[in-house]
Parts: C-alpha cells; sequence; structure tokens
C-alpha cells in the first residue's frame, strides 16, 4: 500500500492452539522505490506469547514512512526459548489512519536534442486544498547522451487554461538510476489546482532514456 499519509496503525493479534514456545508480534515492511525490492521487515509493539489476543493500541509509524513510497504489515514469529517445534494458527486484523494517495503515474520515453527544457505530463489536475506535500518514485533507465531530468509541478489559481510555469520540485538534475524524493511541502495555498510532470533536456548533442514514476500527496 502506499506509504504516503500513513501516520498510524493499530492491530488485534490472535494466537490460538500454540505448542512449544511459540510467540509473535505485529510486523511492517517497506520499499523505498519498487515493491520488489523491500527493506528488512522491523517490529512493532509487544510480543503475544501463548494462546490469547490483544490489541496493539496506536502505533506511531509515521517517521518510519515518511521517507518510503510502499508499506504492508504482517506478524513476525518466533521461539521464545529452546529449538523444539512451536506453532500456532495465527490471525490479525489490522486499521489504519491515512491522508494520503497516489495521484497518478506514467512510463515516459523522452527524447532532446536541445538544452532547454521540455515538460511531459504525469497527472492530471489535483484540488490543491488535498496537496500538503508530495512525495515520488522515478525509474530512469535506458539512457543515452546527455540526457538530463527533473520532477516539476505548475498551479493553476482560477482555471486550468491559464496555468503557471513548470517549476522543479528541486535539487540538481538527475541520470539514470532509482529515485524516490521523500516528503517534499509545497506552497500552493493560493492556487486551486495542481499538476505534476517531468522536466527534461539533453546537456549536449541528443540524449534520450526511459523515465517511470509515481507521484503520491498527502492531504492537508
Amino acid at each position: 500500500m502506499p506509504a504516503i499519509g500513513l501516520d498510524n496503525v493499530k492491530a488485534v493479534l490472535r494466537s490460538h492452539a500454540v505448542s512449544g514456545n511459540f510467540q509473535l508480534r505485529l510486523a511492517m515492511q517497506t520499499a523505498l522505490v519498487r515493491v520488489e525490492l523491500p527493506e528488512a521487515p522491523s517490529t512493532l509493539d509487544q510480543l503475544l506469547v501463548g494462546d490469547g489476543e490483544r490489541c496493539t493500541g496506536m502505533i506511531s509509524v509515521a517517521e518510519s514512512t515518511a521517507s518510503k513510497f510502499f508499506v504492508r504489515f504482517g506478524v513476525a514469529y518466533s521461539l521464545s526459548s529452546g529449538s523444539a517445534l512451536g506453532q500456532a494458527d495465527v490471525s490479525f486484523a489490522l486499521s489504519h489512519t491515512q491522508c494520503g494517495q497516489i495521484v497518478g503515474g506514467r512510463s515516459l520515453s523522452l527524447a532532446s536534442n536541445a538544452t532547454a527544457d521540455a515538460f511531459a505530463l504525469v497527472t492530471g489536475w489535483v484540488p490543491a486544498i488535498q496537496v500538503q506535500k508530495v512525495k515520488a518514485v522515478t525509474v530512469c533507465r535506458s539512457l543515452n547522451g546527455g540526457f538530463e531530468w527533473k520532477l516539476c509541478y505548475r498551479t493553476a489559481t482560477t482555471s486550468k487554461e491559464t496555468p503557471s510555469a513548470w517549476t522543479s520540485l528541486g535539487g540538481s538534475y538527475l541520470g539514470a538510476g532509482e529515485f524516490d524524493t521523500g516528503d517534499v511541502t509545497l506552497n500552493v495555498d493560493s492556487s486551486m489546482y495542481v499538476q505534476f510532470g517531468v522536466l527534461y533536456h539533453s546537456s549536449s548533442g541528443a540524449g534520450d532514456a526511459q523515465v517511470d514514476t509515481s507521484f503520491a500527496v498527502r492531504r492537508t
């Protein structure tokens, strides 16, 4: 699931028909850019040992999800002691508070032979009232020549037909690789709409690349 705006979780863990020294606890796993390349899982809350069930209470995960794009939850289990086989029938229910969503993504084949920036749309227009922060993940591959790129946005104060100029989301021009922006704060309070895209050029001669990117926003 998207990690943008996911601040708190609460779970109920259940363990029945326990044998041996079986124990479990709530676990979380995040991914920076791609779900097929997750980071090591981390554990949350206390251990549940033996038969029983418990509610974890509210757990803050905001610090762990702020710089990630994806997150998932499960259970971690082990033996409390010894090496004899332990087993159990396990289930859990999870609820969460989330004030964010993915607003668009595209796979773009881009090419340029000029140093002037060109722009490619990634999302449609998003109501600015929903945007406090933006987070994006990008994979740039098959790069040739002097191709360079940045993520960008533009706003519309009253009408989508009269947008502002494109503005960089910050940082230097980028090349091939995998990138996660983390949470980027936007000041779009005076606008009605905001839209996201990719600006690109070639630093010398002709250049091209495949740019796959997705944007998510955190609501106010």
